[in-house]
């Protein structure tokens, strides 16, 4: 045993370390409004692992969330039902954030926070995760290099480097007002030298509603 000795109460880790916890906060965007409307197709039965991953998702705290479940409907009218109905309801219509979960997506618990730690980062419009297909072996979703003509649907790597690099650039150019994106015309399109397809709707997983 020890011998006599006076026990003062340690710094809190936070406050020992309160510019670091600041610059986490204010990049998390914790602090601001985040409230979300999470929409999901649901035009199948939903594996009880993928419902588990949802009920795991964590949302910022105290914000508002809510669920939107569409059935019986095509992925794409379901979206477009899905956002008619929010920009149509009076309380959703206020909200900040739609993310985009499909039926056979298990999304790791602090998903949506990351999601919106990134669309604010940019600023970016939409922000959204690289598709595989399942299995050990899958591979990324990456149809049809935009640089090749004519146009084919053959699997490419894209760079993804370059790609980042330079929608940086162009952020900074839209910050500075020296890029005016549009919608067949944004960020992404304008990387990849590739418009818009027509007669699809853009499948997000974040993004802001005004």
């Amino acid at each position: 045993m020890s011998g006599p000795q006076l026990v003062v109460p340690p710094e809190g880790f936070h406050n020992g370390h309160l510019k670091e916890a600041r610059e986490r906060i204010e990049k998390s965007r914790s602090y601001a409004d985040c409230s979300t409307i999470m929409v999901v197709p649901a035009i199948k039965p939903i594996p009880p692992k993928v419902v588990q991953s949802w009920l795991g998702l964590m949302a910022p705290m105290n914000q508002k969330f809510t669920r939107l479940c569409l059935e019986n409907m095509e992925v794409g009218d379901a979206y477009n039902a899905a956002v008619e109905f929010i920009l149509g309801n009076p309380e959703l219509s206020t909200w900040q954030y739609m993310l985009t979960v499909e039926t056979d997506n298990i999304v790791p618990p602090d998903a949506l926070l990351k999601l919106i730690e990134d669309i604010e980062s940019g600023p970016y419009d939409a922000v959204g995760a690289l598709y595989w297909t399942k299995g050990e072996g899958g591979q990324p979703m990456c149809y049809g290099n935009p640089k090749v003509m004519p146009r084919n649907f053959v699997p490419w790597l894209p760079e993804t480097d370059t790609v980042a690099q330079k929608m940086l650039e162009l952020a900074e150019l839209q910050k500075q007002g020296k890029f005016k994106p549009q919608r067949k015309h944004d960020v992404l399109s304008t990387t990849i030298g590739s418009k818009e397809h027509r007669g699809r709707v853009p499948v997000l997983e974040a993004c802001p509603l005004s």
